[in-house]
């Protein structure tokens, strides 16, 4: 794949792309490329305006890429994979309408912007203790010491689960949404992954069994007692949205608060600027979700015969939205390339769009919100070691492995 300017730029899905995913998105729009075939039964999407009609389109399903995940295996790997048969179809994640709607309107009371307003101040004292027990003037990895835990202990607190769990809770997660963000996962990445819905699901059943007999103000507690027109949970559909919460809740907000923090270190300008007035930090917040979002890309699969930008799809093909790509579309973002924390009318994509849209949008922009402006008044200065980056190898999620920082407070930066 060339620019315009005939200079190579990276081939998605290689080391080098995941390093820098930019210069191969801008040599797509700028040279109007509408779809771009990833594999034989594999076309992306690139446009803006294009993206949220895929996200739209009832021709596309979500519900049906749990059947195309083991599709590469052979079937003996396939026999010894399925240990859960029905959780993840039973995920809001891998639903369609109208059993998506249903679910979604059962928990989307919980994850309003009102509902979880009077979390603030239990994040703002989560995030104050972390902050204290980082080490000011030596070498940190800040994504091992804040960006990972914070999220972590906000949906465990939100969810019901014991602090002493966050650990436990991140290790699962790892697996978890390496293995869904993975399009064609290896056989040990798929078991990994079932043993993890095994024993979240065993995890699970014992903290129901709690807030059945001892129910409190979290999230399982609502979700066992929710109802809404007569419908309820199954107890499979109850298990399932739980460990999605659970398991795939601190993963955009963990990279939001990595990428956030790095875009910043290398646009000294704009940390200035956030730094001396915290009163934008909303705006950018949302400009990190579009420069540098933590949510990369989201995948349907073709119902029925079908064209595309020219392109011939079957029932079982997939189409991927590049929301990355989409995010720096110069028809939707004036300057699109260029950070602007005040940028105004910031419609991006870095949460999707649509019925799927991400739940839990409003908590992870929360979060931001509180961590960014405490986190540079607590440390004048942040110092960043290298440029050489480790970000994560999937093509669906954009996050840092390691982010090396040198922290300074008021005493060590006179």
């Amino acid at each position: 794949m060339h620019s315009t300017s005939t200079a190579p730029v990276a081939a998605i899905g290689t080391s080098a792309f995941y390093r820098d995913p930019y210069p191969t998105y801008r040599a797509l729009l700028d040279s109007g490329t509408r779809a771009v075939r990833l594999a034989p039964n594999y076309v992306a999407v690139t446009h803006y305006e294009d993206c949220l009609d895929v996200l739209r389109d009832p021709r596309l399903s979500s519900a049906m890429r749990t059947k195309n995940r083991l599709a590469h295996l052979t079937d003996e790997q396939r026999q010894t994979a399925i240990s859960s048969p029905g959780t993840l179809e039973a995920m809001m994640l891998f639903m369609d309408s109208p059993q998506h709607t249903r679910v979604r309107q059962l928990l989307r009371r919980f994850f309003s912007p009102e509902s979880l307003a009077s979390l603030r101040p239990r994040i703002a004292a989560l995030l104050q203790d972390l902050l204290d027990a980082l080490p000011v003037g030596v070498e940190i990895d800040f994504m091992s010491s804040l960006a990972h835990p914070l999220p972590a202990l906000v949906i465990g607190e939100i969810l019901g689960v014991p602090s002493s769990h966050w650990k436990q809770l991140m290790n699962w997660s790892d697996t978890f949404i390496e293995y869904l963000a993975t399009l064609r996962a290896p056989i040990e990445l798929v078991l990994k992954a079932e043993r993890v819905i095994t024993e979240m699901g065993s995890f699970l059943e014992e903290l129901a069994q709690q807030r059945r007999s001892q129910p409190g103000d979290d999230v399982i507690s609502f979700m066992l007692a929710s109802e809404q027109d007569g419908e309820r949970l199954s107890h499979q559909e109850f298990l399932s949205q739980a460990m999605l919460l659970l398991l795939a809740g601190h993963e955009t907000t963990r990279n939001l608060i990595g990428n956030g923090l790095v875009t910043l270190l290398r646009n000294p300008e704009a940390m200035a600027q956030l730094r001396s007035d915290p009163s934008i930090v909303r705006s950018a917040v949302e400009e990190f979700l579009r420069y540098e979002g933590p949510i990369q890309g989201v995948s349907r699969v073709v119902l029925e015969e079908m064209e595309l930008f020219g392109e011939r799809l079957q029932p079982g093909h997939a189409v991927y939205t590049l929301l990355g790509c989409a995010n720096r579309d110069s028809r939707q973002f004036p300057e699109p390339d260029r950070l602007d924390l005040r940028r105004k009318n910031n419609a991006h994509l870095g949460f999707g769009a649509g019925a799927h849209a991400c739940l839990g949008l409003h908590l992870a922009r929360l979060e931001g919100q509180i961590a960014f402006p405490a986190l540079l008044t607590r440390f004048p200065h942040i110092e960043l070691c290298g440029d050489d980056l480790e970000w994560s190898q999937v093509l669906a999620l954009r996050g840092l492995k390691r982010l090396k920082v040198v922290l300074h407070d008021e005493a060590s930066s006179r």
